[in-house]
């Protein structure tokens, strides 16, 4: 199985923080799990950083992987470190993960892939979302951010707006304008203001 390269232990390094960095591997997708904790600097590792190191490691992003020597492995999956097998298909690549507390937290990726969390990441279970169904595309949803008062959003492609307030018990399409430029690929949820979330697309602006 591919798994994450040494830039992911250099990223993490000194650091004791909950980080899950999804992987692709030969026989589907795993997770690497780490235990709770904060940053050095006193603010939670981002997630994103550790996300991208991890998809980067993989080959998600175009990139051909290496494999790390095996001091680089063991440096990874040490102790404090366990790998979780996922119920994905052969292809699937995981694209974002969010939490919205200690124990709650969903992964998200290509071919319309949700799985869920309830255990802190220990395992993990697929879920759908009917606000997703309405027109029969096999979304695939690029990011997924919630505020810490529970409320989410999840954006994809085709362009697609999803929003939960109450932590993804329920998620409602919001409608995007058709003059909307590019395919959203990052949202943040914003904190202190309800409904509110910014929105980055792969649309360009001329200089």
């Amino acid at each position: 199985m591919a798994l994450a390269s040494r830039q992911v232990a250099q990223t993490l390094a000194g650091s004791r923080v909950k980080a899950f960095v999804p992987v692709r591997a030969s026989r589907g997708a795993i997770v690497v799990r780490a235990e709770s904790g904060l940053a050095q600097n006193g603010d939670a590792l981002s997630r994103r950083t550790v996300l991208g190191a991890g998809l980067i490691a993989a080959g998600a992003l175009a990139i051909p992987a290496v494999s790390p020597s095996p001091a680089a492995a063991n440096q990874l999956l040490s102790s404090e470190w366990e790998r979780v097998d996922l119920p994905l298909d052969k292809g699937v690549v995981l694209l974002d993960i969010g939490f919205t507390d200690d124990k709650h937290g969903f992964l998200l990726g290509t071919r319309q892939t949700l799985l869920e969390t309830n255990d802190g990441g220990k395992t993990w279970n697929p879920r759908s979302i009917d606000a997703a169904r309405d027109e029969g595309f096999n979304y695939r949803f690029n990011a997924i951010s919630f505020n810490s008062a529970g409320e989410g959003w999840i954006v994809g492609k085709p362009a697609i707006l999803l929003h939960t307030t109450d932590a993804g018990a329920n998620w409602e399409r919001i409608p995007l304008s058709s003059k909307l430029p590019g395919i959203p690929v990052r949202v943040t949820s914003l904190n202190g203001k309800p409904g509110g979330a910014e929105m980055i697309t792969d649309q360009v602006r001329p200089a």
